[in-house]
């Protein structure tokens, strides 16, 4: 916790340097989206918004999840997909 704000560690697997962190972070990754599904899908390398979408209802997550780990995984530009994101802004309670 950063001041009225939380943060997640997103740093890449292998990154750490320690075998329990890559660990929790592979565990993160593959957490919302099974392995097998996700393997299957990159495989294809079609990932425009309608693909995207389809395949994150059938795995039931939000379409955001999956652009977001296409961009963290660098299989995507950052500048792709970002309507799929859904965006937040934090108000300070008082």
């Amino acid at each position: 916790m950063h001041g009225n704000r939380s943060f997640v560690d997103v740093a890449e697997i292998g990154s750490s340097g320690t075998l329990e962190e890559d660990e929790a972070n592979r565990f993160a990754a593959d957490f919302p989206v099974n392995e097998n599904d996700w393997d299957a899908f990159t495989r294809e390398q079609n990932w425009t918004e309608p693909s995207v979408r389809r395949f994150a209802e059938n795995v039931g997550v939000h379409p955001g999840i999956v652009a977001g780990r296409l961009h963290h995984e660098k299989l995507v530009p950052y500048n792709r997909l970002t309507p799929l994101k859904d965006r937040f802004t934090w108000v300070e309670e008082r």
